[in-house]
């Protein structure tokens, strides 16, 4: 039988570190080694940094967050979103489909100016048609106000008021009775500026949106107004291959 080589002692190999055996405990925490003096430090201080916001594990070391919430359940979930209030966006239709470019009067109608007319006077009708395109339906405490771009809060003016309710899908029309020929230039290249529940944006009908000369009468005038958005030029754009200029609608951002 062959004789094994004999085993020598290199002292200038690296011995090797020795292997821990495997615990389904798991390994001791840290603090189990110090002196009774400094675990009890320890564990005080593990306690302030849980107090003061930062969690720690069981062996005092920081938890992550998904821990943290799982330990105290007060813990907003890090991955969970805030509710926040609805977001809206003001746009004008230019992709008809077959709903949303659909005029059906009688529309609710909202005058965006303080000095009411004066019957048999003439004049001029800025306006545009503007459509919840969102689910939601609206009151008055949702604090929807429109006003001219570049005009003070105090030239603002609520869209609802008592108990008006703005449905889905339903289209309200917002106007201006002018005697110029042209109406001022906040009208036109400024427009209609919407405040939805803090979501700002900015309607501008432009010269398409102006019906020129009619005659005021208190009776008449909503019928007028009616079949002014429904026929008037700024209506026209969709079956000539243009852009609607007066139909414009609101919807909700993601």
């Amino acid at each position: 039988m062959r004789h094994r080589p004999i085993v020598k002692f290199h002292p200038d190999l690296e011995l090797l570190e020795k292997k821990q055996l495997m615990s389904v405990r798991g390994l001791a925490p840290p603090s189990a080694a110090l002196r009774p003096g400094a675990r009890a430090a320890a564990l005080r201080q593990a306690r302030a940094e849980a107090a003061a916001g930062n969690v720690v594990d069981a062996s005092g070391n920081p938890a992550d967050q998904t821990q943290a919430a799982a330990a105290d359940p007060t813990t907003a979930d890090p991955n969970q979103t805030s509710s926040q209030s609805p977001r809206f966006l003001v746009s004008r239709i230019t992709n008809p489909t077959p709903i949303n470019h659909v005029l059906t009067p009688p529309f609710a109608q909202v005058a965006v100016q303080n000095i009411p007319p004066i019957p048999g006077q003439t004049y001029n009708v800025y306006a545009v048609s503007m459509r919840n395109s969102t689910r939601l339906t609206f009151d008055v405490d949702s604090g929807f106000n429109v006003k001219f771009s570049g005009q003070t809060k105090e030239h603002s003016y609520p869209i609802l008021t008592g108990d008006q309710k703005w449905l889905p899908n339903q289209v309200m029309v917002f106007y201006v009775l002018t005697k110029s020929y042209y109406p001022a230039r906040p009208m036109v290249s400024g427009g209609f500026e919407f405040d939805l529940a803090g979501s700002r944006g900015i309607a501008i009908g432009g010269p398409s949106a102006i019906f020129l000369r009619i005659k005021y009468d208190p009776a008449k005038f909503p019928g007028m107004l009616d079949w002014i958005t429904v026929h008037g030029p700024g209506a026209y754009g969709h079956r000539t291959g243009i852009a609607d200029t007066s139909i414009w609608q609101f919807t909700r951002v993601p």
